[in-house]
C-alpha cells in the first residue's frame, strides 16, 4: 500500500514517523517534503500468526502538527494440516540423493500464505519455501536429502502461516558410507 505526504505549504517540511513494530514497515520513515510537492511512503505488512494486526503511526512534523495513520493488516484465519508429521528418507548412501513428497491442505475459506525454515540448508532443500495456498487446495513440498557426512538426522521443519498457528514436520534418516565387499571365491 502507498500513501500520499502531500506538502501545501510554500516551504520545505521535515518529518518523521514514530510508533513503528515489525508487523508494519515504511520505505521511507524520515524526510523533507519539497515545497508544494508530495513523497510517497510505501507501507509493507508481514503478517504473524495473527489474523488482524493493527498499528497507529504518528507522522510529526517539524514546527507543524502531528498527524495519525493507522494501519490494519487481515490475513483471514486459514486452517492448513499435513499429509504426515514425520518423513522418514531411512538409510542414505553418502553422496546420494532421495526425494519424497509432503502435501499441505488448506480446508479454510481464506487463502494461507506460508513460509518454510529449517536448521540444515546445505543437505535438505524443500521447495517451495515459501507462496500461498489458495482456499480449499492443496500444495505439494518436494522434499530433497543429500548427505555429504555419515550421521543420523532429525530435523524440525516450520511451516509458518500467516493468520494461522505455525505447522511442524521432522525430517529424519541415517546417512553412511557405501559398504562394498570383494569376495575371494
Amino acid at each position: 500500500e502507498t500513501v500520499a505526504l502531500i506538502n501545501k505549504s510554500n516551504g520545505q517540511a521535515q518529518f518523521n514517523f514514530t510508533g513503528m513494530n515489525n508487523v508494519f514497515s515504511l520505505n521511507v520513515v524520515t524526510g523533507t517534503i519539497k515545497a508544494l510537492k508530495t513523497t510517497n511512503v510505501e507501507i509493507t505488512y508481514k503478517p504473524t500468526n495473527h489474523p488482524h494486526d493493527e498499528l497507529t503511526l504518528v507522522l510529526n512534523i517539524v514546527g507543524g502538527p502531528s498527524r495519525s495513520l493507522k494501519l490494519i493488516g487481515d490475513c483471514g484465519s486459514p486452517k492448513c494440516s499435513l499429509s504426515k508429521r514425520n518423513i522418514a528418507f531411512g538409510l542414505i548412501p553418502i553422496g546420494l540423493t532421495k526425494s519424497q513428497q509432503l502435501k499441505i491442505s488448506n480446508t479454510s475459506e481464506d487463502d494461507a500464505i506460508y513460509t518454510v525454515s529449517h536448521s540444515d540448508l546445505s543437505e535438505l532443500t524443500i521447495s517451495p519455501m515459501n507462496g500461498m495456498i489458495r482456499s480449499k487446495e492443496s500444495q505439494s513440498f518436494q522434499l530433497t536429502f543429500k548427505s555429504t557426512r555419515p550421521y543420523s538426522f532429525n530435523i524440525p521443519v516450520t511451516v509458518a502461516i500467516a493468520g494461522a498457528n505455525p505447522l511442524v514436520f521432522h525430517v529424519s534418516g541415517q546417512s553412511e558410507l557405501p559398504q562394498v565387499q570383494i569376495n575371494r571365491n
